[in-house]
């Protein structure tokens, strides 16, 4: 009784933080497709872009998403943008602090990388070398350092902007984790 006791102990702690994490990963990619804005400076008729960028997604030791930012490589559309909607969309930032409290994630730093890009990339125009830009792995003009962890790429596909269409920027196809 006690041994399967100990092993259902060691299996649950083993697989928790990992399925924790993936719930949260999916979570934050769903809020950030929904959330976040197409480049500014792409349309219609020219709709090939890739960004990669890192978000830094830090948590307490309460649970709560106490800092979310992306790095200094970030384009400042995209950075504008997050704190923007951090504020205008906080219920959903607010669930991530649940679903870190249901996984018990505390006390810890996750790095996400992240591709936003249209739906026609790759094309004619973009680039076969990606160089990573020199602040790529700078937040707040330092390093990073500490107790970090990297997470799974997570990936937003932006479809072509229709010319025809009222609103501002189309909705994402779907937000997915590339691993999957």
């Amino acid at each position: 009784m006690i041994y399967t006791l100990l092993i259902s102990l060691l299996f649950n702690s083993a697989a928790g933080p990992k399925d924790s994490l993936q719930d949260f990963s999916q979570y934050l990619a769903r809020s950030l497709a929904l959330c976040l804005k197409p480049p500014p400076e792409y349309g219609p008729s020219d709709s090939c872009y890739q960004y990669m960028e890192l978000l830094k997604v830090e948590i307490d030791k309460s649970s709560r998403v106490v800092s979310l930012i992306f790095s200094d490589s970030a384009p400042g559309w995209l950075v504008k943008d997050l704190k923007k909607k951090r504020d205008i969309y906080r219920e959903k930032f607010e669930k991530m602090d649940s679903i870190a409290a249901k996984g018990r994630l505390r006390n810890c730093i996750y790095i996400f990388p992240i591709k936003i890009e249209s739906v026609d990339f790759p094309c004619a125009k973009s680039k076969e070398i990606i160089h990573l830009d020199k602040d790529y792995f700078k937040f707040d003009g330092k390093n990073l350092s500490g107790n970090i962890s990297f997470a799974d790429e997570l990936r937003i596909i932006y479809p072509k902007p229709q010319p025809d269409r009222d609103d501002n920027y189309p909705k994402p196809i779907k937000p997915e984790k590339l691993n999957q």
